[in-house]
């Protein structure tokens, strides 16, 4: 008796005569098919453990980049934002050079169109190199895209740009797969076969850093940068601030980092070195809420001098001090005042340089007391480091003033000049004075005032940041009138 099969996983289903000869075709045909195609040597992927070194591995590969390919318009080789490199695209520029031309399905096979887009990896990998300076930064290869340089009916773009592929996973191994497009173009440039762009993500190296090189600013700049500085100018602006409370919600660098920022606005509008010197200041009165730094007058006004001094033997001349805190108003003018008489150099005081430019403020003036750490600060903050404002911990502070003075604060917020002076005269004194009116003693959060801080905003930083801005190019540009050529 004959017994049909039964069919379970795993078990091969008995098949016919004919059934064995379509196998045996459709093998044969896919045989046919695989001996058509280019065979490509390949390379074990690099690993991308600890033996990652891309470097080490296209000495393996006989590999030496050339210098990176210049740019041939107005753009740059790549771009960084944050951890991400996005490469202008490269064509297959040989190390001699001259340039892999054609057209695929024309001129040029897809061997030579493979080698081509090989050839543009290297000139990436150039690139990369000069931005990197070491290549084991590259963290993982994310995008390719391919242009072909093809006739309408050639359709081998992706065997084509493999060859790009490929080189990229032999160098940086799992790290170098990447999402791609391989694309016809009509044509490329100058007759290129191929142009490939490229996007990489990298490591920052220290996790933490966050800045970008700004233009003007003395930390940030190189010898040669500040010369071709002083072929332009000869100013410099130096805030001078402090390192006190700002209450739960604003930094204690507050004044430092606002009257750092703001400079360093100016000078991308007018060239004028910004020259921080010292993050401290005068405040003794802060002292009683933890983290505030002060240091003695003489001190401040002792460093800057000689800061001042060593920027003049380079040529700097003149000299803006910004008092970025109200406490420093009297060493800031002592300092001016003592560069003027003891030095070469010429300096002016920031805010009295800059009034008679000052556009009308369009903030109506506050109905109650609103100093330090208070809706203006926190505006200004927002703008000029919002990073750094934790608004959500802003609290309304009580405020407790000596009885003379409390009696005397309608006056000062109506705007009787005297009454401010005299309540400024005594207002935020250190707690050794007796006077009682440190901070710790007059507030219960550290702000100097009655309004709700949260009250600030951003687009009223934005105003005075543009109203303060606006005055100060419009000072430096009348000092370089009056100062007339050197």
């Amino acid at each position: 008796m004959f017994t049909k099969p039964t069919l379970n996983a795993g078990t091969a289903q008995p098949k016919t005569d004919s059934a064995m000869a379509s196998y045996s075709m459709l093998l044969a045909l896919l045989l046919t098919t695989a001996l058509a195609l280019p065979v490509r040597a390949q390379s074990p992927a690099a690993p991308a453990g600890e033996d990652y070194n891309p470097e080490a591995r296209l000495v393996e590969l006989g590999i030496t980049l050339p210098p990176a390919p210049e740019p041939v318009a107005n753009y740059v080789n790549g771009v960084q934002t944050g951890n991400l490199i996005f490469l202008a695209g490269k064509g297959p520029k040989r190390a001699d050079g001259s340039q892999v031309t054609g057209k695929l399905g024309r001129e040029i096979s897809i061997d030579q169109g493979y080698e081509a887009a090989r050839i543009t990896a290297i000139n990436q990998l150039s690139v990369l190199k000069a931005m990197l300076g070491d290549l084991k930064r590259v963290k993982r290869v994310v995008k390719v895209l391919g242009m072909v340089n093809s006739e309408p009916d050639f359709e081998q773009q992706p065997a084509v740009i493999n060859g790009f592929s490929d080189l990229i996973v032999e160098v940086f191994g799992d790290r170098g797969r990447h999402a791609r497009a391989a694309v016809g173009m009509a044509s490329l440039p100058r007759g290129q076969a191929v142009e490939i762009e490229m996007i990489v993500e990298v490591e920052s190296g220290n996790p933490l850093w966050t800045q970008r090189k700004v233009k003007n600013f003395l930390p940030h700049m190189t010898s040669p940068e500040v010369d071709e500085l002083l072929g332009k100018t000869d100013m410099v602006i130096i805030p001078i601030a402090s390192l006190e409370q700002h209450a739960a919600h604003l930094p204690i660098g507050t004044d430092f980092i606002n009257g750092v920022e703001r400079s360093k606005l100016i000078a991308q509008e007018r060239d004028v070195l910004v020259a921080p010197i010292l993050m401290a200041g005068q405040s003794p009165y802060h002292m009683g809420f933890a983290g505030s730094v002060t240091l003695k007058a003489q001190t401040i006004v002792d460093v800057h001098l000689q800061a001042v001094e060593s920027l003049i033997k380079h040529g700097f001349k003149r000299f803006i001090i910004m008092n970025a805190h109200g406490g420093n108003r009297a060493i800031s003018t002592y300092l001016v005042d003592q560069i003027n008489q003891t030095t070469a150099g010429v300096a002016v005081s920031y805010g009295e340089a800059v009034r008679p430019y000052l556009a009308p403020s369009t903030v109506a003036p506050s109905s109650v007391l609103d100093r330090h750490g208070g809706t203006g600060e926190t505006s200004n903050s927002l703008y000029l480091m919002p990073d750094l404002v934790q608004l959500d911990k802003a609290i309304a502070a009580d405020i407790t003033l000596p009885d003379h003075l409390e009696a005397m604060l309608p006056e000062v917020i109506a705007g009787d000049p005297t009454a401010l002076q005299l309540f400024l005269a005594e207002g935020l004194k250190a707690q050794e004075t007796g006077k009682m009116t440190s901070s710790a003693e007059m507030s219960t959060t550290g702000v100097w005032g009655e309004r709700h801080p949260a009250e600030g905003s951003l687009a009223r930083g934005a105003a005075e940041a543009a109203r303060q801005i606006d005055a100060a190019v419009k000072f430096i540009d009348r000092w370089n009138e009056l100062a007339g050529p050197d």
